[in-house]
């Protein structure tokens, strides 16, 4: 029963274990670096229902372009006292 002033529970009521793996690959000299990461997740049996969640699988990876520092998106800086 729900009571006024109760804390709400926002919790999965189970346990889980994550098991992954990470990678990158750095090429300097291109500036081209890929990375990918793996995992699977194993999920317990909530006791106050008895209701168990599957087990997750999950992959994720990037590929990045890294360019020279000529290549600049920083603002540039204005000094109101310069004309």
């Amino acid at each position: 029963m729900l009571v006024w002033g109760d804390i709400a529970n926002l919790s999965f009521n189970h346990w889980a274990t994550d098991i992954y793996a990470s990678g990158t690959w750095l090429n300097s000299a291109a500036g081209l670096e890929l990375s990918a990461a793996t995992g699977i997740t194993f999920n317990g049996e909530d006791t106050a229902t008895h209701y168990k969640n599957g087990t997750e699988f999950q992959i994720e990876g990037t590929i990045d372009q890294h360019f020279s520092k000529a290549f600049d998106f920083a603002p540039k800086r204005v000094d109101p006292g310069s004309n």
